[in-house]
């Protein structure tokens, strides 16, 4: 999972930067055929830390097994820790 914040003067600066006056516009090559006609039903939103615990026993069911991080303990680090750990400034 990755964290990206857009406010609504980020989305108008990046529509501006590609010509396009909204967000319709910008979608506008994809047919409206095959557009989603409702809104999605998703589940309440819930901190990261809350989705990784509900999340845990599905992903605990799958045989295979992930070496990733060769024994370190395991620990929560918040998404955007790791996006700030990649800006530049």
């Amino acid at each position: 999972m990755r964290y990206f914040p857009h406010t609504d003067e980020t989305l108008t600066h990046k529509l501006q930067a590609i010509n396009k006056a909204s967000l319709e516009d910008l979608f506008s090559s994809i047919p409206t055929g095959v557009r989603l006609k409702s809104s999605l039903k998703l589940p309440q939103k819930m901190d990261e830390l809350r989705l990784k615990r509900v999340l845990a026993p599905l992903y605990a069911q799958t045989p295979y097994k992930c070496f990733l991080g060769a024994g370190a303990t395991e620990h929560f680090v918040p998404e955007w820790v790791s996006q700030q750990l990649l800006r530049a400034e």
